[in-house]
């Protein structure tokens, strides 16, 4: 009998808490273009958008792939086991720019297996309709967007 893997949503907080202690405002399942980003990373100088996945580390960067639109950097964040197992291809992240994190069960903060570069396909109208959208659901939280 295989063990039960922990649902996506137990990756979430681990983190949300990472970027908020360095200082990021954070929201959950924000939509960029035609889908929902899991985690979206907000501070004076960046968006930083979070695909998270229990298993299939390939459709998390088809998703990363997306984020990159709107996002300054975007990561793929797997438990720690599968991110290790996606660290062997390692070439497919690099490609695009797309960082990944291995979260374990337990422990508060994830691991940066490897990191995000900027993004090589920003659309800066799209950028900016993001900053307008933080700072609407949360004007005294949300940083001011960069001109």
């Amino acid at each position: 009998m295989r063990p039960l893997r922990e649902p996506e949503s137990a990756l979430l907080p681990p983190l949300r808490a990472h970027f908020e202690r360095a200082g990021y405002v954070v929201s959950a399942e924000v939509r960029i273009l035609w889908r929902r980003c899991d985690l979206l990373a907000a501070s004076p100088a960046e968006l930083v958008a979070v695909e998270l996945k229990r298993a299939d580390w390939r459709e998390a960067l088809v998703q990363a792939r997306a984020y990159q639109l709107g996002a300054d950097r975007t990561y793929v964040a797997l438990p720690f086991s599968g991110a290790v197992a996606a660290s062997h291809h390692r070439y497919w992240f690099d490609r695009d720019g797309i960082g990944l994190f291995g979260v374990r069960r337990g422990l508060q903060e994830p691991s940066e297996i490897f990191p995000a570069r900027h993004s090589p396909r920003q659309l800066p109208a799209l950028r900016e309709g993001l900053w307008k959208a933080l700072r609407k659901d949360a004007p005294e939280h949300a940083p001011q967007a960069q001109t």
